[in-house]
């Protein structure tokens, strides 16, 4: 899996900074503070974005805004910018990691394990160094010979709870090769263990049949049933010895024979003038390679619901916990226009963020049509104001929605000022205000 999917997504990895490190000192949470703290965003005395954190089951704000820049909390933690300095600040603000900017980029990533005991920092320089091209490749001349800057980077992996470094300054593989496994994470094929004090173990060091036992015996414990394969860098170039790990045949189980008659029956009545026939149901479920706060066990079954009309190109979506049997979201809202006419908006897209309760949603309604004039094979795909929806409270978060802006990264918006607010790594998204 690449670096996009593994580290920008799973560990929320925020922005690019080049830093030396200056100071780590070891840090426990104050328990006055507690739950999940958001980014808002406030104005400086110049009229400049700055950012702080409040408590979003109290509202109450813990860290006032003050940064230039600043990542989700990834369990205790987050990484912030001020002042020309990068700081990895706990819930308290209290300082745990502080780097000074220099010239070029800076990646940190940060990681909670699943018990929320264990808290990493992996850390990524980027060097350049000159490399010779000769102006011949395999297929031939290309061009003249001549020096030229090639990036590359190093990584380090810290315990922020005790400032103590697990993996040192290298330049290897851990952007492709870096897995949460509950209790573990590999880093190739050495195996750590996450510790309920808090530590971090290498329990298998360049033993990849060890740390493949290990493994099988832990997952069938939990009852999961997944392959484990070893590859070594020989076979499997040109990185280093390296498992993969194949969840499919755990999540077919988990996910086999679904129930929907009551899912059907409960959304005729929820929206008695959806009339778009039923075609397949999926499995839905947070991804723990991805997916901050995502369990490695699969603990609910939910399924994405996908409605189409193959003649009126009408479609929609919607997610259904069979589980709890509910809809967590419904294919279909009926909204109130401006004319105080109803409209029937349809879901089209759903998708995860690094929050389990937040999805985005886009839509699609009535009044746009559904056929595109240029062609009657094709659907006319629009979106009516992406928003982000909270399952717990069951609507939509007014005046917010998501962008995709580049392969790595979403943006969010304020849908009535049209301005850009946050920058997300992946399908991250977490909810916050704006004061202004």
């Amino acid at each position: 899996m690449g670096k996009s999917n593994i580290l920008i997504i799973l560990f929320c990895a925020f922005f690019l900074f080049q830093c030396k490190v200056t100071q780590t000192e070891s840090n426990s949470t104050k328990e006055d503070v507690t739950g999940n703290l958001v980014l808002y965003a406030d104005y400086d005395s110049n009229g400049k974005k700055i950012w702080g954190y409040i408590n979003e089951d109290t509202g109450k704000i813990e860290v006032e805004a003050q940064y230039e820049s600043a990542s989700p909390f990834v369990g205790n933690y987050a990484a912030v910018n001020r002042y020309n300095e990068c700081l990895i600040i706990d819930k308290n603000q209290k300082t745990v990691l502080s780097r000074n900017l220099a010239g070029g980029f800076y990646d940190v990533y940060l990681v909670v394990s699943e018990s929320g005991k264990n808290h990493l920092a992996i850390l990524v320089n980027q060097y350049k160094r000159t490399k010779l091209d000769t102006g011949f490749n395999f297929f031939g001349p290309h061009g003249k010979p001549h020096f030229y800057k090639e990036s590359y980077y190093k990584y380090t992996v810290i315990n922020l709870l005790d400032g103590k470094t697990i993996i040192p300054e290298s330049e290897n593989y851990l952007d492709r090769e870096f897995e949460m496994m509950g209790g573990y994470f590999r880093a190739g094929a050495d195996l750590y263990q996450f510790l309920e004090n808090g530590d971090v173990q290498c329990i298998a060091k360049d033993d990849m049949a060890l740390a493949a036992g290990i493994l099988k015996d832990y997952f069938d414990k939990l009852g999961i049933n997944a392959g484990i394969t070893e590859y070594s860098k020989i076979d499997y170039e040109p990185y280093c010895d390296s498992l993969r790990i194949d969840y499919e045949p755990y999540i077919k189980e988990k996910f086999a024979d679904p129930d929907l008659e009551k899912a059907l029956q409960d959304l005729k009545d929820l929206n008695p003038e959806f009339d778009i026939p039923f075609e397949k149901a999926v499995p839905f479920y947070r991804n723990h390679k991805m997916y901050l706060n995502a369990p490695l066990e699969i603990t609910e079954r939910k399924f994405l619901l996908s409605f189409r009309d193959d003649k009126t190109k009408k479609h929609a979506i919607g997610l259904y916990n069979e589980t709890k049997t509910e809809w967590e979201i419904i294919p279909c809202y009926t909204v109130i226009n401006k004319d105080d006419d109803e409209d029937l908006y349809y879901v089209t897209d759903i998708i995860q963020t690094n929050n389990p309760h937040l999805h985005h949603l886009r839509f699609k309604t009535d009044t746009v049509g559904w056929i595109n004039p240029d062609g009657p094979n094709h659907s006319y795909y629009i979106t009516m104001g992406g928003s982000i929806f909270d399952t717990v409270k069951g609507h939509i978060i007014d005046d917010l929605y998501l962008s995709s802006r580049e392969l790595s990264a979403f943006y969010l918006f304020s849908l009535n000022r049209f301005n850009e607010i946050a920058r997300f790594p992946g399908n991250g998204a977490y909810l916050f205000y704006d004061k202004k």
